[in-house]
């Protein structure tokens, strides 16, 4: 039996770029807001909401879909009679009440 607890982790190991310090990372001037945490805003240093790392989701995907109509792999158009016919509209669904 072999002791495994701690194989293949050295907290004090340095890459290039790193301080050696525990916890460092990297610059953060240097970290783009692309590759931020949606989880803790930059602006107020709090940890965000679920609604904020929700709406921080919905944008991440939006911008995905943005980028694939751009070089054409997703086509958005519009649909035809026959289709309309088979899905028509959905009923508005009532909203549910707020619970407090």
């Amino acid at each position: 039996m072999s002791d495994r607890a701690g194989e293949g982790r050295d907290l004090l190991s340095t890459t290039p770029g790193q301080s050696g310090e525990i916890g460092a990372g990297p610059d953060p001037a240097e970290v783009s807001d692309a590759t931020s945490s949606p989880a803790r805003p930059a602006a107020t240093g709090r940890a965000a909401t679920r609604r904020e790392r929700a709406e921080g989701t919905r944008e991440a995907k939006l911008e995905s879909v943005r980028e694939q109509v751009e070089n054409g792999s997703l086509v958005i158009r519009q649909m035809g009679d026959d289709e309309r016919r088979r899905y028509p509209p959905r009923a508005e669904q009532p909203k549910r009440p707020r619970r407090w």
